[in-house]
């Protein structure tokens, strides 16, 4: 039997008066595993240069991704907007296309 490691990212931690990206920082700080690859950004230019960057980034990377996630730093301002059913109002997810590579057929049982 193979042993499977399992690695996860503390994304978020709800303090008030504390944004995602102070959030982060000091869950960082503590010795709490984050994602590195991250960004705050005020407007669509510096989101898009993200999503560019992580696509640059995404061949190298030791996970899969399908894209990447904006969220709105403000707690209060993510409390304020919501959810819808099960989305949240204040997160949105730019993907990347799907990634393709043929594959050869060696037989058919």
């Amino acid at each position: 039997m193979t042993r499977n490691e399992v690695a996860a990212w503390l994304q978020m931690l709800l303090a008030e008066g504390v944004g995602n990206d102070a959030a982060r920082r000091l869950l960082a700080a503590f010795g709490l595993p984050v994602c590195e690859h991250r960004c705050t950004s005020a407007g669509p230019e510096g989101l898009a240069r993200f999503h560019a960057d992580m696509a640059a980034l995404r061949p190298s990377l030791p996970f899969d991704i399908d894209g990447v996630v904006y969220k709105v730093n403000s707690l209060q301002l993510q409390r304020d907007l919501g959810f819808k059913t099960r989305e949240p109002r204040w997160a949105v997810a730019h993907k990347y296309p799907a990634q393709e590579m043929a594959t050869k057929i060696e037989g058919i049982d």
